[in-house]
C-alpha cells in the first residue's frame, strides 16, 4: 500500500506521531511518505534519522508539489492529528477529489483547542476568540465522517476508532541497575503539564537518600548539584539516556482534564528498556503500564516522594523493569500493532471507494 502520513509541521514534538506510524508501515514494507504543506526543520530528535529522508513538503512553491499533487499517488492519506494543517488541509482536498482518508487522534488535541474540560475558559474561547474556536468545533464535527484510529483506550472511548498505540522498535535492554545512586531520568520536551517542576520539588526532599536526577532541558538558573540538564537530545541520544536509567518518572500533571487522555511516547521508549517507572496514575498511562510501573497520585509531591523511596531497592527495580519490558513488547513493539495499524489502514481504503 502506499499511503501518505499527513503532519501539520515537521519542526515540532507533534511528529514524533508520524515517526511511530511510520515505523509500522516501514515493517509492513508499504510505500510511505510524511507530508506536510508547511516549512521549516525536521524535529530535532529526527533531523538525522530515516524519518526524515521519508518527510515530503508540499506546500506548492519553488517548484515544489501541492499536497493534491503527492495525494495522487497515495491509496490512503492518514491525517495524523485533528489540526487544520493536517486534518484540516486533507479535509479539504478530500472535498475536492474524495481522497480516502483515515483519521488518527492521538492526544486530546482538539479537546484542549476547544478547553471542554472548563466551562469558563471554553466560553471565553468563543467569545474573544470565535474564529479558532468554531474552526476547531467544525473539525470535531468532521471528524466523525471518518475512520479512526487513536492511541489509547481513553481516546477510544471518546472517539471510537481503533487502538493503534506509540510503536516503538525493540532497541534491546538497558544497562543493568545500579546500588546507588539511582539516577533518575526525565526525557522529553518540557511542558507545562509534564509535571517537571513537581518531579524536582520530590527529588530535592529526597537526593541525599541517593537519588540524582537527568532532565533533557536547558539548565534554569535554580539548577541543583545533584541535577544535570543536557539540553535537547536527537533520537538516538534520547534513548541512550533512558537505556541508562535506574529509574524513568513520567510525572504528568492531572490538572485540566487533558493530561487524563494523553498517553506519553517516552513512557514506550522505558518499558522497551526494561527501565522501573514511575508514574502519575493517569487512565492511558495505567493502562499502558498494565500493572508494570509504580503509579502515583497526579500532582502530590507526597506521593511521589514515597514512590521513589519505594524504588530505592535494586531488585525491585530490577523486576519492575523486566516486567514493563515484557507488557512493552507483547503491546507496543511495531511487530504487535501492525496488523491493527494494516486493517484500519484496508478498511479505510475499502469506505473510501464506496
Amino acid at each position: 500500500m502506499r499511503i501518505g502520513l499527513v503532519v501539520s509541521t515537521f519542526s515540532d514534538n507533534s511528529v514524533g506521531r508520524a515517526f511511530a506510524l511510520w515505523l509500522i508501515a516501514e515493517r509492513l514494507g508499504w510505500d510511505s511518505q510524511v507530508i506536510s504543506t508547511r516549512g521549516g526543520d525536521i524535529w530535532r530528535p529526527l533531523r538525522h534519522s530515516p524519518f526524515a529522508e521519508a518527510c515530503v513538503l508540499a506546500d506548492g512553491l519553488e517548484g515544489r508539489p501541492t499536497l493534491a499533487d503527492v495525494a495522487e499517488s497515495r491509496d490512503l492519506l492518514v491525517a495524523v492529528k485533528p489540526l487544520p494543517a493536517s486534518f484540516g488541509e486533507v479535509l479539504k482536498l478530500h472535498k475536492r477529489t474524495n481522497a480516502r482518508v483515515l483519521l488518527d487522534i492521538d492526544d486530546p488535541d482538539l479537546e484542549a483547542w476547544m478547553s471542554v474540560h472548563s466551562r469558563s475558559r471554553q466560553l471565553a474561547k468563543a467569545t474573544f476568540r470565535p474564529r479558532n474556536y468554531w474552526r476547531a468545533w467544525k473539525l470535531r464535527r468532521a471528524s466523525r465522517s471518518f475512520p479512526k484510529i487513536v492511541s489509547n483506550p481513553e481516546l477510544q472511548r471518546l472517539h471510537g476508532g481503533t487502538i493503534v498505540p506509540h510503536a516503538r522498535l525493540d532497541f534491546g535492554v538497558g544497562g543493568a541497575q545500579r546500588e546507588a545512586p539511582v539516577r533518575v531520568v526525565f526525557v522529553g520536551t518540557v511542558r507545562a503539564h509534564k509535571g517537571l517542576p513537581l518531579l524536582r520539588a520530590a527529588l530535592s526532599r529526597v537526593q541525599g537518600e541517593g537519588f540524582e536526577l537527568v532532565i533533557t532541558d536547558e539548565p534554569p538558573e535554580d539548577a541543583q548539584p545533584w541535577e544535570s540538564f543536557v539540553g535537547t537530545t536527537d533520537l538516538e541520544a534520547g534513548l541512550r539516556l533512558v537505556q541508562g536509567a535506574d529509574v524513568v518518572v513520567i510525572p504528568s500533571t492531572g490538572s485540566g482534564g487533558i493530561s487524563r487522555l494523553q498517553l506519553p511516547a517516552k513512557l514506550m521508549d522505558a518499558m522497551v528498556a526494561g527501565r522501573a517507572v514511575v508514574a502519575a496514575d493517569l487512565p492511558p498511562i495505567r493502562w499502558a503500564l498494565g500493572g508494570s510501573g509504580e503509579l502515583f497520585l497526579p500532582d502530590d509531591e507526597d506521593a511521589l516522594v514515597a514512590s521513589l523511596r519505594s524504588v530505592l531497592e535494586k531488585s525491585r527495580r530490577s523486576s519492575m523493569g523486566e516486567m514493563a519490558r515484557q507488557r512493552a513488547l507483547a503491546v507496543f513493539e511495531v511487530s504487535s500493532v501492525m496488523d491493527d495499524f494494516r486493517r484500519a489502514c484496508e478498511d479505510a481504503v475499502v469506505r473510501g471507494a464506496k
